[in-house]
């Protein structure tokens, strides 16, 4: 029987190290909800659809926490919330078929735009819908 090189003995050290190291990490997937309460947080409900952003849900106000549950009808769209400067916030994928939840606190009321972030079509750059945060 041939014995093992230090070299080979090296690689099958570090496959084991890697391997415990794995399953010792990933045990506590999917992480816990680390964001608010779900009873305290305002639920809304995101839907793509080319072309256009479809928002269901009660009045948002500054400094309550927010879940968007974002999902498409069609294609991969990419859901960014936009402040009233027009700085990016927040963003995540809608997806057909999932749902994905975006935990966000608005911080300033006014006027906030939803834009598409990917690429979904010809009429892409006119995907896009207004969300009016209210002050506290």
């Amino acid at each position: 029987m041939p014995r093992l090189s230090s070299a080979r003995w090296l690689v099958l050290l570090l496959v084991v190290v890697i391997a415990i190291a794995t399953v010792t990490t990933l045990r506590a997937l999917p992480y816990p909800d680390r964001g608010p309460q779900a009873g305290s947080r305002v639920m809304v409900r995101a839907t793509g659809a080319q072309w256009a952003w479809t928002i269901e849900g009660p009045d948002l106000v500054v400094g309550k926490p927010v879940e968007f549950q974002v999902t498409s009808t069609d294609v991969n769209h990419g859901f960014g919330i936009y402040n009233p400067a027009m700085e990016m916030v927040a963003q995540t994928q809608a997806m057909p078929g999932y749902v994905n939840r975006l935990q966000y606190t608005f911080t300033t009321a006014g006027t906030h735009r939803i834009l598409c972030l990917e690429y979904c079509g010809l009429v892409h750059h006119q995907m896009m819908t207004d969300l009016v945060v209210k002050p506290n």
